[in-house]
């Protein structure tokens, strides 16, 4: 009797869960939705549409969703709701980029210098625009800055500008935009799967979280033809503010799809972060992600006010994040206001191809066992971008302090493996320790050439520490760290113990096991193994003491 009770409640527990179904090509938002033969057709069905916990909603593969969706419901700890994929081929994609309303009106355009720039009237800045479905560079000021080979478009005071050689009504077949501030919104919401989708612009966001809990991207592809990737933050609600929390983000392609170099001004162009933590977003979990060619930063964390809730105890690791396709673009990135960017930890991922420095400040965040390799300097700055870490604030109200760096492998950097930068806000008690600085300096537009480690010579940056870094570029004796205002070899950096702590840093060949084939890991004849410190209490390692650098090879 009882086996039979346990039976009936699971089928009871199940069969109050349903599957939907959306097909844009065969479906019919009159139809039950509940099979693919009776599918729905378009996301705005969706829309206000109430579903339980335990439901599941899957979109056609090979299918293209256009315009945006509000999740509307919850699922619970046990019976999450599932948004994912059905059928064969190409990850189901939905998307804001739909086609320019009005368009095809002749009357709509005006020919605005009496050759090829036509304006059109357009209430919101679309960010990003397609013609004839491929993606097309917008000016950086103004419309006259439209050539009509590589620049072509401009938005501004509410008129779209696009060099067409006769009126776009005819000279385009297709124009599209992006419609919506975000594709998919998630808010004040918990207990949702998002899985085996392709989520698309947005002229803020492809995927934004506000206010939400229990969340998991997983196997996603987001960001295509978006301004931003995926934001994760509070929902502010009156005077209160509802933090975002324990969402995981998993096996997911972040990928703006922006591929334009020499362009000035990135965040007037189109793609800017590829993933955003700010205000409220705690506990959460970023891992083996695939981010890509976003003009500002890949990953960020931004808390720069004391009125909202801050930005903690997030996970960032085994991500890879690389910037090769564009001409501005740095890995990570943290800033923030006192005891708001705390307590963040990011390792074991790796930053390659980049053009700009992985910035860290606020407080007490870790950054350890990463790998940043190759970073050159941006074609559009006169000054060095491809420092490998910076640690500098902008502004004095933001902080940068008791932040550590520690076994990391930084090499082939155009600037400084390391710098500390002079600002409006004090830089002190950071910790950088067991790092290896390898072949950095080796092309400086700051006349900084072949220094690995730089401290700038300011009231500004006090009281750090350097322990038990390798440090080397191609010589044991030359002078390769630039320590306020002197040129200095690591022997003479050691004898420095007056306003920072510094000691038992090394300038030798790590000796790597193949550098050209990125085979980081030590020979058995490094100087590196066993030449670490231990940087807290549970800090493990197989010899006498910790090995410098990213792996712990004994």
């Amino acid at each position: 009797m009882t086996k039979f009770w346990i039976l009936f409640f699971v089928f009871i527990t199940f069969s109050n869960a349903d599957i939907y179904y959306l097909d844009a090509e065969n479906g019919n938002d009159f139809s039950s939705g509940k099979s693919p033969k009776s599918a729905w057709k378009s996301i705005k069905k969706l829309n206000g549409f109430r579903f339980k916990p335990g439901d599941t909603i899957s979109f056609k593969r090979g299918s293209v969703f256009r315009g945006y969706f509000i999740v509307s419901s919850s699922g619970n700890k046990n019976k999450p709701i599932v948004f994912t994929s059905y059928g064969k081929g190409d990850l189901p994609v939905i998307t804001s980029m739909k086609e320019l309303p009005g368009s095809k009106i002749p009357e709509n355009w005006e020919n605005v210098d009496g050759k090829n720039i036509w304006s059109f009237n357009l209430n919101f800045n679309p960010q990003r625009i397609l013609i004839d479905d491929k993606e097309v560079l917008r000016a950086g000021k103004m419309p006259l800055e439209i050539d009509g080979r590589k620049i072509k478009w401009f938005w501004n005071n509410n008129k779209l500008y696009v060099y067409s050689e006769q009126n776009p009504a005819f000279g385009c077949n297709s124009i599209k935009i992006n419609i919506r501030y975000e594709t998919v919104l998630v808010k004040d919401k918990h207990n949702i799967i998002f899985q085996d989708l392709d989520i698309q612009g947005g002229n803020g966001y492809a995927l934004a979280i506000r206010g939400s809990h229990d969340i998991v991207v997983k196997n996603c592809t987001i960001g295509g033809y978006s301004r931003m990737g995926l934001q994760i933050m509070d929902n502010k609600e009156e005077s209160r503010f509802v933090p975002s929390h324990d969402v995981i983000v998993e096996n997911c392609l972040v990928d703006s799809k922006f591929h334009f170099k020499g362009y000035k001004a990135p965040s007037t162009r189109g793609s800017i972060d590829g993933i955003l933590l700010n205000s409220g977003a705690h506990d959460c979990i970023v891992r083996n992600n695939r981010i890509k060619d976003w003009g500002h930063t890949g990953i960020n964390i931004v808390a720069l006010n004391r009125q909202n809730p801050g930005v903690y105890n997030n996970k960032f690791y085994s991500n890879y994040i690389t910037g090769e396709n564009l001409s501005y673009s740095r890995g990570i990135g943290i800033d923030g206001v006192e005891n708001r960017a705390h307590h963040n930890e990011f390792f074991y991922n790796i930053i390659k191809n980049t053009t700009v420095r992985s910035q860290l400040n606020g407080d007490h965040n870790r950054f350890h066992h990463n790998i940043i390799d190759t970073v050159k300097n941006s074609p559009i700055k006169p000054y060095g971008t491809a420092q490998g870490i910076e640690i500098q604030g902008y502004g004095k109200n933001y902080v940068s302090h008791d932040n550590t760096i520690d076994n990391n492998v930084i090499i082939d950097c155009e600037e400084a493996g390391i710098r500390i930068r002079a600002g409006e806000n004090d830089k002190y008690n950071n910790f950088v320790r067991n790092n290896i600085i390898y072949n950095c300096g080796i092309n400086s537009k700051d006349k900084l050439d072949g220094m690995g480690l730089v401290i700038d010579n300011h009231k500004s940056v006090k009281n750090n520490t350097f322990l038990n870094n390798c440090i080397y570029n191609g010589s044991t004796s030359r002078k390769i760290i630039f320590y306020k205002g002197k040129f200095l070899t690591v022997k003479e950096f050691n004898k420095i113990n007056k306003v920072d702590k510094i000691s038992n840093n090394i300038q030798k060949d790590p000796e790597f096991m193949d550098v050209k084939k990125r085979d980081l890991h030590l020979k058995s004849s490094s100087p590196c193994i066993d030449a670490g410190i231990a940087v807290e209490k549970n800090h493990r390692f197989k010899g006498k003491s910790p090995d410098i650098g990213f792996y712990e090879e004994r």
